[in-house]
């Protein structure tokens, strides 16, 4: 249950960030899509792999990625 509500807790952050804040050079479409699918519809990396066409860890490698340009765009921000 605990782990059910972390996930919902990181995808309304997520959701919130992506609308208030300014788009970012950083991200690109390669690295939107996979966020978008991953947080934002919930499928699983292997759904979204089969989707675009690419390998899952490229999946993954750009989920982390994009963490990481959503981290360093958001250092400093009130919900950082």
């Amino acid at each position: 249950m605990m782990r059910l509500l972390q996930r919902r807790y990181r995808r309304l952050r997520l959701m919130i960030t992506a609308t208030c804040m300014p788009p970012s050079p950083h991200w690109r479409k390669k690295l939107r899509l996979p966020v978008e699918l991953y947080y934002l519809e919930g499928f699983k990396t292997r759904e979204i792999a089969g989707m675009l066409g690419i390998p899952e860890n490229t999946v993954k490698t750009r989920l982390r990625a994009a963490r990481e340009h959503l981290r360093k765009d958001l250092k400093g921000a009130c919900f950082a």
